[in-house]
């Protein structure tokens, strides 16, 4: 899981589970998903990290300053308090680093203190998955 341990080593506080979650602007489903993501993220917030991971690129609609402009707007306009990596490599790239079997978006991976994967979500999240996600990281409700 390179994007964990980008992740680890860039700062973030070692110790702390992480919620990575895969979306593009053009993904309708994460689009009305993301909401709940920053209601995940508001309710894990002092247990656990989430990090927004983007595939925009993997949709020839621009390059990658429109892409970064692109997720940069969604981001506000929801007021998303958790950071998005926008990935600018091929796909496979990125489906090979992450051990990815499941190909499409959006989906979450929730990875524990010691970047073990816990739970892997390959449809949009729902209320019933964000609670089960906030009783594994132990976050206060």
């Amino acid at each position: 899981h390179q994007v964990a341990q980008w992740w680890i080593t860039s700062g973030r506080p070692r110790g702390r589970p992480l919620v990575i979650h895969h979306w593009a602007t053009w993904c309708a489903s994460c689009d009305e998903e993301l909401p709940l993501i920053e209601d995940l993220a508001a309710a894990l917030s002092g247990s656990a990290d989430v990090l927004g991971l983007s595939w925009e690129l993997f949709d020839a609609r621009g390059g990658r300053g429109q892409a970064v402009d692109a997720v940069r707007a969604r981001a506000a306009a929801l007021g998303l308090s958790w950071p998005t990596l926008v990935f600018d490599g091929e796909p496979e790239a990125l489906f090979r680093a992450l051990d990815m079997d499941f190909r499409q978006i959006p989906q979450t991976r929730v990875l524990g203190a010691d970047g073990s994967c816990l739970e892997e979500l390959h449809r949009p999240l729902g209320p019933a998955d964000l609670e089960r996600i906030q009783a594994l990281l132990g976050a206060r409700r």
